[in-house]
């Protein structure tokens, strides 16, 4: 699986509501679309996060999330009004020359919360639906056993579950995205969840885990080129 996932600087989460995954498509975002269109350019993708936290029930008016080597940033507004901004933002934190102000939120190279990503939806292909929904569903199982955080101290990180549309290989499902670290595995079993989590707790804020239990399902990580992933 090593080396499957295209190299990208950024990922971008725009947070919409949570959909029933056997629907059919509706008309695309012309938000998502646009900012896909721009995120190319500079080495970034675009997808959208199911979650609770999205509404954009009043038009195209989203929340988003961003994932580069400088972190996490969270900017509360993307609109078609304001995308010139929003584009020229997410371009700066992705390629380096981004510099944060004290009016910046969950801005930081060491992140306070760990993000699950899973592919879930039946309309683009059943086993990201079928394979990736179980995953999920244990995912959220494990959390609420657990509790929402996890680790000690200075290690100490929250959890966040998210359901995302189309990432790439299915054939991989289900596709299971870690960050801000921007790790990829494929063709996890949900009895696999309870290891993961069980590795991911002691590691703290700052490092990077390559989980030594799920190492033959892992595909690769933002930032890295494709040979670079299949040589890590």
């Amino acid at each position: 699986l090593r080396g499957t996932v295209q190299p990208r600087d950024a990922y971008i989460l725009l947070h919409t509501p949570p959909i029933n995954p056997h629907r059919p498509r509706g008309p695309e975002s012309q938000v998502h679309k646009r900012l896909q269109v721009a995120a190319l350019k500079w080495g970034g993708v675009s997808n959208l996060l199911h979650d609770r936290s999205g509404d954009n029930e009043g038009g195209e008016n989203y929340s988003a999330t961003v994932f580069s080597k400088n972190g996490r940033l969270e900017i509360p507004q993307v609109t078609l009004s304001n995308m010139e901004q929003v584009e020229e933002t997410i371009r700066q934190f992705a390629i380096g020359d981004y510099h944060s102000s004290s009016e910046d939120s969950g801005i930081g190279n060491e992140p306070d919360e760990v993000h699950i990503l899973i592919c879930t939806h039946m309309a683009r292909d059943c086993r990201c639906g079928v394979r990736g929904g179980a995953f999920a569903r244990t995912v959220h199982e494990q959390i609420v056993q657990r509790g929402l955080f996890i680790g000690d101290g200075e290690k100490k990180v929250r959890l966040r579950l998210g359901e995302v549309g189309h990432v790439g290989g299915h054939q991989y499902a289900p596709n299971v995205l870690i960050y801000p670290f921007g790790d990829w595995y494929g063709v996890l079993a949900p009895e696999q969840v309870s290891t993961i989590l069980d590795e991911l707790a002691p590691l703290g804020k700052t490092e990077r885990p390559l989980f030594t239990s799920v190492k033959d399902h892992w595909r690769g990580r933002m930032g890295m080129s494709k040979e670079e992933q299949a040589s890590l």
